[in-house]
């Protein structure tokens, strides 16, 4: 039997590591360390096209504010675009809450923005339902723990070793053997 799926249930199962923003300094440049960064879309720029005489690049610039107003420019490249892009289409008119996943940090000029890699990918307006903390705990079932079983060194020393011959001489006994 098929069951239809919700959006919750289509979400991919991720762990986030949200950066904040004191810690730009210690992720700048480092390549090699991917984060997540949460915040609310401010503004984002038409689709720019630009080369450098053998490659061509398409990349958008974004500014997202950070919880607690701070903001920051991300840039996009490649086909997280289009992935953005469906974000603003399907969610016109409303204020967007981007998930933006393995970004690195970058420096350019004293100036900390955040940029996409191979591995981004870009969620809005998740339906996350709101989380409220149980005040009302289950009632929790006590097991008793038994001591582990006794045992004496003898019971936990490995089998003796067996010299070279003797493993020859074993083998050799079990080419002789019949099987049924």
């Amino acid at each position: 039997m098929i069951h239809p799926t919700t959006q919750t249930e289509e979400m991919p199962r991720y762990k986030f590591r949200f950066l904040k923003s004191a810690d730009f300094d210690n992720k700048c440049n480092e390549i090699n360390i991917l984060s997540d960064v949460f915040g609310r879309l401010r503004e984002y720029s038409t689709t720019a096209s630009h080369s450098n005489g053998t490659t061509q690049t398409v990349r958008k610039e974004l500014q997202i504010s950070l919880p607690g107003e701070e903001r920051v420019q991300v840039t996009l490249r490649g086909e997280i675009i289009e992935q953005f892009n469906n974000i603003i289409a399907a969610n016109a008119n409303e204020a967007i809450l981007l998930i933006i996943t393995s970004i690195v940090v970058k420096e350019y000029k004293g100036y900390k923005f955040l940029s996409t890699t191979t591995a981004t990918r870009i969620y809005g307006n998740l339906n996350i339902p709101e989380i409220l903390p149980d005040n009302n705990p289950p009632n929790v079932m006590e097991v008793a723990v038994q001591p582990p079983n006794q045992y004496n060194i003898a019971d936990q020393e490995e089998p003796p070793r067996l010299t070279l011959e003797e493993l020859e001489a074993r083998m050799a006994d079990m080419e002789n053997e019949v099987f049924y």
